[in-house]
């Protein structure tokens, strides 16, 4: 039987703001999440910022991204 994923799970993260990150010179306008609203098993490509109450994460233009099962937050840098 397949299993039934979570409406969190099911929908995909919007950014809370925007802000301009510089990356090797240049100014980016980037999505700001918030860690808590990315479900796990959903891909997302950088540039980004992922902000949390002890971190703050900057993901690379091209870098891609994703929460796996047990929460942990993975970025291909390949």
């Amino acid at each position: 039987m397949p299993r039934k994923t979570s409406s969190r799970s099911s929908r995909q993260a919007k950014p809370v703001e925007h802000a301009t990150v510089v990356f090797q010179g240049i100014g980016v306008k980037t999505p700001v999440y918030e860690r808590s609203d990315l479900a796990a098993l959903q891909i997302f490509k950088g540039p980004a910022v992922i902000a949390e109450y002890s971190a703050t994460t900057v993901v690379p233009p091209g870098k891609k991204f994703r929460v796996d099962r047990a929460s942990n937050l993975l970025i291909a840098i390949k």
